[in-house]
């Protein structure tokens, strides 16, 4: 039984500055860039979430460049703890490395 006046837990908050600003931004094509642990990998990820569940189905894509595959592991281990809180109902395919 639920407490009409509990709060559900916040799974992720943007960052005041640069990941505000990136989230906000009305421009389709965004390159960001900066030191380790800014942030920049959460942002993407949250950002590519933004579309889910509207109806654009297979028309909404987003790719995500790294110099080397091995490269992609933090990106993957981060999305597949994020978008299962984030996006429920999310599969990952760790075949093809892709989410739907």
């Amino acid at each position: 039984m639920s407490d009409e006046n509990e709060v559900a837990p916040v799974t992720w908050v943007a960052q005041a500055g640069s990941q505000v600003a990136f989230l906000s931004c009305p421009i389709r094509e965004v390159i960001i860039h900066g030191p380790r642990g800014t942030g920049k990998t959460d942002s993407i990820l949250v950002d590519a979430l933004k579309n889910v569940g509207i109806g654009l189905g297979q028309e909404c894509k987003m790719i995500l460049f790294r110099r080397t595959f091995p490269e992609l592991e933090d990106v993957i281990n981060k999305s597949r703890k994020w978008f299962p809180i984030l996006a429920p109902g999310g599969k990952y395919n760790s075949t093809k490395h892709e989410w739907r």
